[in-house]
C-alpha cells in the first residue's frame, strides 16, 4: 500500500467522521427542539421562522465558502500580504492543500486578525456547548420519565 492509499483513506475517515459529528450536532439537537419550538409559537410562525433559519443558515455558509476561497486565492497570489494573519505553514502549501486544510479560525484571523480567530473559537464553543445542554435535558427527562414509569410499575405489583 502506498502513502497514497493511505492518506486518501485517512482523508475519506476524515471526512465520514465530519459528517457524523455535523450530522449529530446540527440534526439531532434539531429533532430534540423544533418540536417544542412549533408547539409554542403555532403552525404559521413555526414555518415562517423555520424559513428564515433555513434562508439565514445557506447565506451564512455562501458566505464562509466565498470568504474561504478570497482568503485562500489571496495566499496563493500575494502570501507576504497576509504575513502576521495566517501561520508560515499555510503561505508554504498548494492550493489545492490549503483548499482542504485551512480552518474556519484561520480564515477569520485572515479577514479579521487576532480578533476574529478568537470570536470563532468562542463561537464554535457556545455553540457545541449548546448542544451538549440540550443532550443533557433531554437524557434527563427521558430518565426522568423512564424513573416514574419503573416506579409506578414496582408500586403496582
Amino acid at each position: 500500500m502506498s502513502y497514497r492509499d493511505t492518506g486518501l483513506t485517512i482523508w475519506r475517515t476524515r471526512i465520514a467522521q465530519d459528517f457524523a459529528n455535523i450530522f449529530k450536532a446540527f440534526i439531532g439537537t434539531n429533532y430534540l427542539t423544533v418540536s417544542f419550538a412549533f408547539k409554542e409559537s403555532g403552525l404559521l410562525l413555526g414555518l415562517i421562522g423555520i424559513a428564515f433559519i433555513v434562508l439565514a443558515t445557506a447565506h451564512c455558509c455562501n458566505m464562509i465558502v466565498k470568504c474561504k476561497r478570497e482568503v485562500v486565492a489571496r495566499i496563493v497570489t500575494n502570501p507576504s500580504s497576509l504575513t502576521g494573519y495566517v501561520s508560515s505553514r499555510l503561505r508554504s502549501i498548494s492550493e489545492s492543500e490549503l483548499e482542504r486544510t485551512i480552518s474556519y479560525g484561520e480564515v477569520a484571523r485572515a479577514v479579521l486578525g487576532r480578533l476574529g480567530s478568537i470570536l470563532t473559537t468562542v463561537g464554535l464553543f457556545v455553540t457545541q456547548f449548546g448542544f451538549c445542554v440540550s443532550y443533557f435535558i433531554f437524557i434527563a427527562d427521558t430518565l426522568g420519565r423512564v424513573h416514574r414509569y419503573v416506579c409506578v410499575q414496582q408500586n403496582e405489583a
